[in-house]
């Protein structure tokens, strides 16, 4: 396996968190929807190392993942809960789910929970097919769990649906990695998978909203959707596979998805066209990703807050 960093991944990740920054400024296709998210959670698993003590694994995604999402979840939380105190009759939950502060940190939660599972299914099993039977079986659970609108708690429905993107993404991290296709033909697979992905859509308009696991009445809908839309962008990003912008966007995806809302917030007291709304927060994104990275390290997950001493590593 190469460890060289991987140039396409990151501008699929780039791609993928441009499209997120659209869906949340309202510029943006409603067909793309379906593969946004599961795009992230694909690409996870790509590059998903459980290779390492479990002890060291805990640690580096608790300061990677789980902690990121509680710093940048933090101010949300404490005005949603203060709007329920000074509001009689409106509950703390109630507070929190029609937030006026919305935030995107629910992915960092459910790929931290993801990554937990997936480590010890990886470690227990090494047979392909049956790691593909759990995938399978996953995505068909989360479904269920959607279609009887059954409570998302911590977003555990979220996280056992999208545990079978992650796994696919594991098992196909070769192929994925050593794409070796000229830039024509991968523009034309991805424009097929595209045409492909944006008909099933047409054709049935599923409303897929991952953060709270509403996937639609078609299971497989929801799954053509998704690995259709997942690998148009993984091909379309090898086709272009050198672009310094794209790659940037890919590399801090994680400090825009966490950053961009409540930036958002504040661009929309001054404007209301979603385009004006999106290319301000593109841009404005930029210096956000340097400040953080250069000054709030700890906050990403770039420096460690949890450290294990040198014996506990072992």
């Amino acid at each position: 396996m190469c460890k060289q960093r991987n140039t396409y991944i990151d501008i699929a990740k780039g791609i993928g968190i441009i499209m997120v920054l659209g869906l949340h400024t309202g510029f943006h296709f409603e067909w793309m929807t379906p593969f946004e998210m599961p795009l992230f959670f694909f690409l996870s698993g790509v590059l998903f190392n459980e290779k390492i003590p479990f002890k060291l694994f805990v640690v580096k995604k608790t300061n990677t993942l789980l902690l990121p999402f509680i710093f940048f979840e933090m101010p949300a939380w404490i005005y949603n809960i203060s709007y329920a105190l000074f509001h009689p009759g409106v509950s703390v939950s109630e507070s929190m789910m029609n937030s006026a502060i919305p935030t995107a940190g629910w992915f960092l939660l459910c790929l931290w929970e993801i990554q937990i599972v997936s480590y010890f299914i990886l470690r227990l099993i090494k047979h392909k097919s049956v790691i593909l039977i759990i995938a399978v079986l996953s995505s068909g659970i989360g479904f269920i769990l959607s279609y009887y609108s059954i409570a998302n708690y911590c977003f555990i429905n979220t996280s056992i649906m999208c545990l079978s993107y992650f796994l696919i993404g594991y098992l196909l991290k070769k192929e994925v990695l050593n794409i070796s296709l000229s830039v024509i033909s991968c523009l034309i697979i991805a424009g097929l998978l595209l045409c492909l992905e944006f008909f099933v859509f047409l054709s049935s308009s599923p409303n897929i909203f991952y953060r709270e696991n509403i996937l639609g009445n078609n299971y497989w809908v929801v799954i053509f959707t998704a690995f259709s839309g997942v690998l148009a962008v993984i091909v379309l990003s090898k086709a272009i596979d050198h672009n310094k912008i794209l790659i940037f966007y890919g590399k801090n995806s994680l400090i825009i998805l966490v950053t961009h809302l409540y930036f958002k917030k504040i661009i929309t007291i001054w404007y209301e066209d979603s385009f004006v709304i999106f290319s301000l927060l593109v841009l404005l994104m930029i210096p956000v990703c340097l400040l953080i990275k250069c000054y709030f390290p700890y906050l990403i997950g770039r420096k460690s807050i949890i450290k294990l001493s040198s014996s506990s590593k072992d």
